[in-house]
């Protein structure tokens, strides 16, 4: 509280200091106009705060994001320069895009992977799905290790973490054996991320007309629906490498 005076045997709390008015009694002595302001500055100041908190959380969780999907790999610095590609992940933030998924398919060596992770990496770039939240959104995952961990002994029991991703990389899609089995567990992840519209990015080496025959015409007919097809052509950048002297 303020200093008080006694006036006439009753306590006055000191005038207000900006403008001479009754103060509320605190210190610094305000009038309510100007306590009222007062807390209006508080008030602004503290949203000012929180939204750069939260922008704060938002950039370390991007941060996180690259690092689990991407970090100390060839793939942390992929950059996304297709333009069919950057389209795609422009109507994804804008939610305008017709497909919520992507197949890259080409011939062996041509940087299907490289532009698999380019893509994921631009979506977090623009933070698509990014909040504060610390929960991890991306995820990479190969066919045949994916397949393997799923047989007895594996380590992986089920598919439900894979299937509850939010974005996940399915690399190398039918390389796999093309067991009933195999079959079956793809089916199940396909179907299940088909029915959830969920963002699945997927390289392969199969031409759309190889599909079928490689992964069943279920999940062949799935991808066909759920997926932007982009076909990426050119030399086997691998080869390429050895070559150069």
């Amino acid at each position: 509280m303020g200093d008080m005076s006694v006036v006439a045997g009753n306590w006055e709390p000191d005038p207000c200091t900006e403008c001479g008015e009754p103060s509320l009694g605190y210190r610094p002595a305000l009038c309510q106009v100007h306590t009222d302001e007062r807390h209006a500055q508080w008030e602004d100041e503290q949203q000012v705060a929180r939204i750069a908190r939260r922008e704060e959380l938002i950039r370390d969780h991007a941060e996180d994001e690259v690092t689990n999907l991407a970090g100390g790999s060839r793939y942390e610095g992929a950059e996304l320069s297709d333009p069919r590609l950057k389209a795609w992940v422009e109507a994804m933030k804008e939610g305008t895009a017709e497909k919520r998924s992507v197949l890259l398919w080409g011939g062996l060596g041509i940087g299907k992977t490289y532009a698999m992770y380019a893509v994921a990496l631009e979506l977090i770039k623009r933070r698509y799905l990014i909040g504060p939240s610390p929960t991890l959104l991306y995820r990479r995952e190969s066919v045949v290790r994916l397949l393997a961990g799923l047989r007895p002994g594996g380590g992986m029991e089920t598919l439900t973490e894979v299937i509850a991703t939010p974005v996940l990389l399915l690399d190398d899609l039918g390389v796999e054996k093309g067991t009933e089995w195999t079959r079956e567990r793809l089916y199940e992840l396909i179907n299940e991320r088909y029915e959830a519209d969920a963002v699945t990015i997927i390289s392969t080496n199969k031409t759309p007309q190889e599909m079928p025959e490689a992964v069943g015409p279920r999940v062949a007919s799935r991808l066909y629906e759920m997926c932007l097809s982009v076909p990426l052509k050119g030399p086997d950048r691998r080869i390429q490498r050895k070559a150069r002297p």
